[in-house]
């Protein structure tokens, strides 16, 4: 195996499927990932800017220590996902459910707690 980063520019993946690939610490920049599927990937420390990430699929992925800035997770569903640690800042959160119930209200009533205990 060559040890020299492939890298892809001006390139159409459209409807690529990686399948128990090492992408680990691949960089993802002004792509669009709509339809792609991610199936026993290792993503860890990988960068996501400015990627459209609509309708991937992503099953049994490891996306430890990777990074999403301006990244289009509209309509995106998680399940069975660990979230341990992730740092979620600046960031559109309308709509968003956790266990069917919508952030905004959980921020809402964690606000007035606070307002509450001081």
């Amino acid at each position: 195996m060559s040890t020299t980063p492939l890298k892809f520019e001006h390139t159409s993946l459209a409807g690529a499927q990686f399948n128990d690939v090492n992408l680990g610490t691949a960089r993802f920049d002004d792509v669009n990932l709509g339809r792609a599927t991610f199936t026993n990937v290792a993503l860890t420390g990988a960068t996501f800017d400015d990627v459209n990430l609509g309708t991937a699929r992503f099953d049994d992925v490891n996306l430890e220590h990777a990074t999403f800035t301006n990244v289009a997770l509209a309509g995106a569903m998680f399940s069975d996902v660990s979230l341990r640690n992730v740092s979620i800042a600046d960031c559109n959160l309308e709509g968003m459910k956790i266990n069917g119930i919508l952030v905004s209200e959980m921020l809402v009533a964690y606000a007035r707690s606070n307002e509450t205990n001081y």
